[in-house]
């Protein structure tokens, strides 16, 4: 654009300066591909072609007062280098600006536009382990362009979602998945402090905490968002928290498939398995009257006992559970308890 208008406000042009002219601009405009994405989306980029063109246009005017036409027209290659130079300059200063200077570590995920950026106070292991927790709950797969910024405090371990579009913070359904993320990570015990997700504005920096936002009330609901569901068929599903091994939950899944007498795909059958420090907890839906059925008790008690011989070493409790949050647990005791 610089250079189309430079050809028409000069009346005079040799082929040389018309092409020098186009070349300089388009190689310049050309650079402006490989601007980071983040820079992108704060919008004032698409300004920078014309504020190129008003510098420029704007020391042209200046020079034309003052020079001659013969220096004017040497002047010509001088005004397209320092559009050229401003572009240049706009681009080397964003690839090496971050808009949050602090997170100076970052961790690649798999899928290549979603990054986790942490400071140098957190231990590069330890950022790790939360990438790989957070990949885990495969919330990575389902976003399209989403940066994570990795906090921690004396409280909790704090992770902001930069977000473009604020007018998202609106929709239930987008503040539902953020929220139930949270919940996810926060039923396991394999991080010193829990988790807090926060949504942070690309163009302002402020943050919008979800606790205001709506949530299930402690219980059974509450527990069962913040696990991970594996469907198996038409009516059976196992639901794990994010700390379940995965070559635990593929034991779990093929001796279900083997047992077809306890579990007939004709049933449904949900199945809560959680990994909770250090030892499994398997929750069955039983209806409370069948509690205190010794042959329900048994079955369940053998179940265990085949997970463990089928190669799942950590520890297995089995438990009866009611919709209401009553629970009892078959392998020890037949003492009700309430789950919060």
């Amino acid at each position: 654009m610089i250079a189309f208008l430079f050809t028409i406000l000069l009346k005079k042009n040799t082929k040389i300066t018309f092409a020098l002219n186009w070349t300089i601009a388009v190689v310049a405009h050309c650079l402006l591909l490989f601007i980071p994405y983040e820079i992108y989306t704060t919008g004032w980029i698409i300004l920078l072609p014309l504020v190129n063109f008003f510098i420029t246009q704007t020391l042209q005017v200046y020079l034309k007062t003052h020079l001659t036409y013969s220096n004017l027209t040497q002047s010509k290659l001088f005004l397209s280098t320092i559009g050229f130079i401003l572009t240049v300059a706009t681009i080397v200063v964003s690839h090496n600006s971050k808009l949050f200077p602090a997170y100076i570590n970052h961790i690649q995920f798999i899928n290549k536009t979603i990054k986790l950026h942490y400071p140098s106070h957190i231990d590069k292991e330890e950022a790790m382990g939360i990438a790989n927790l957070i990949y885990r709950t495969g919330f990575t797969e389902k976003s399209d362009s989403l940066d994570l910024f990795l906090n921690q405090n004396d409280s909790c371990f704090l992770i902001q979602f930069a977000i473009s579009d604020t007018s998202l913070l609106s929709n239930p359904i987008f503040i539902t998945e953020f929220k139930t993320l949270e919940l996810i990570l926060n039923n396991q015990t394999e991080t010193k402090h829990p988790f807090q997700v926060m949504l942070t504005s690309l163009f302002t920096h402020q943050d919008y905490p979800l606790e205001n936002h709506m949530a299930p009330e402690n219980g059974v609901h509450k527990r069962i968002m913040s696990l991970i569901t594996r469907q198996l068929n038409e009516n059976q599903s196992v639901l794990y928290n994010v700390s379940a091994k995965e070559k635990d939950i593929e034991i779990l899944i093929d001796v279900i498939s083997k047992l077809k007498l306890y579990f007939p795909k004709s049933v449904k059958i949900d199945l809560l398995f959680e990994l909770i420090n250090g030892e499994y907890q398997i929750s069955f839906f039983v209806n409370k009257m069948n509690w205190e059925l010794e042959a329900q008790r048994n079955r369940l008690s053998l179940f265990g006992q085949y997970l463990t011989q089928s190669g799942i070493a950590k520890p297995i409790r089995i438990f009866m559970l009611d919709p209401s949050g009553f629970q009892m647990e078959v392998t020890n005791s037949y003492k009700l308890e309430t789950t919060n």
